[in-house]
């Protein structure tokens, strides 16, 4: 059966909306775009309302993968997502995280690649075929870990809240914190570099997905303490964490070496959350997010948030990497 049969209703692209456009028009309705974390401001204006049914799927960035919406809610798309529902009959027959599986692995094959940035348009997917059996196949996992996902992600929200109104603090400047860092990777073009010498090495770019692919060399090995860290895009200043091996790192990422005492102490899960809270943060605004690391080393880390997060025993929940 292809893809359109089983569509009600989509839009593959919302409106374009900047960073300065949240700011100057702060407001309480959501805005959603390629990001997969959920909302990434407020905006004053909507330009859809969901209903149990809506999905969003992302367009750029990570791209082909979908996001469950509120319900009845109203809010603001952007030009890096698009908006789809399927037909009744499918959400009566099977429920909506493993719809949004199902349809993330599809999307995903299906999406192309425009210069280095991997690209997913619903409009050239609708007449494809989709495999019916994997869905129903599906029905057998159970998906009731994603609940403890969230929880997780809130009880992190509310300690943050709780520290960022706390009178004491006890910082350290980054530069004080780590080892070293490099500042990027190398450029790789995908059509012409990373397409023609296919190997077993992992490619690190700005995605928070995992590899952008494989090569055949590395330029880099990564040691226990290292963290990755993203530096343009959507994703800019996300934490990234693998396991001791050697990688090739692009333009995108760069690498940041912790202390072994910090290490030790706190743990790298924690670390990696306190350190992409504050990155994030301090990315430049505007279409294209850039977060410089060069630009950032006195920037006051605050331990005692960490000293809350490393109590919170994350490692269990927040699984790096591999």
């Amino acid at each position: 059966m292809i893809l359109k049969k089983l569509l009600k209703s989509y839009i593959p692209r919302g409106e374009l909306i900047t960073n300065e456009d949240i700011y100057n028009g702060y407001g309480s309705i959501p805005v959603y775009s390629a990001t997969t974390t959920g909302a990434v401001g407020y905006y004053r204006k909507s330009n859809y309302i969901t209903t149990p049914y809506t999905m969003l799927v992302s367009n750029n960035g990570n791209a082909g993968f979908v996001s469950l919406l509120p319900d009845n809610k109203k809010i603001w798309f952007g030009s890096d997502c698009g908006i789809l529902e399927l037909e009744d009959w499918v959400y009566q027959k099977y429920n909506k995280e493993i719809i949004a599986v199902w349809l993330q692995d599809f999307f995903i094959k299906n999406r192309h690649v425009n210069g280095t940035q991997p690209k997913f348009s619903l409009s050239r997917c609708i007449n494809k075929d989709v495999d019916l059996n994997a869905l129903d196949n599906l029905k057998n996992i159970d998906f009731s870990e994603v609940d403890l996902d969230d929880c997780v992600y809130e009880s992190v929200k509310k300690y943050y809240n709780e520290l960022n109104d706390s009178n004491t603090k006890n910082t350290i400047k980054l530069k004080n914190f780590i080892n070293g860092y490099i500042e990027r990777g190398k450029r790789l073009v995908i059509g012409r570099d990373l397409y023609t010498n296919y190997g077993n090495i992992k490619v690190i770019s700005s995605t928070t997905t995992g590899p952008m692919g494989y090569y055949t060399r590395s330029n880099y090995e990564l040691k226990p303490n290292d963290f990755l860290y993203t530096i343009d895009g959507a994703n800019a200043g996300y934490v990234l964490l693998f396991s001791p091996q050697s990688i090739f790192i692009t333009d995108h990422a760069g690498v940041i070496s912790v202390k072994d005492e910090y290490n030790e102490k706190y743990g790298k899960v924690a670390i990696a959350l306190l350190l992409q809270d504050y990155f994030v943060k301090k990315a430049s605004k505007g279409t294209q997010p850039t977060f410089l690391l060069k630009n950032n080393l006195e920037l006051e880390l605050d331990l005692n948030r960490l000293h809350v997060l490393s109590k919170m025993k994350l490692d269990k929940y927040v699984i790096p990497t591999t």
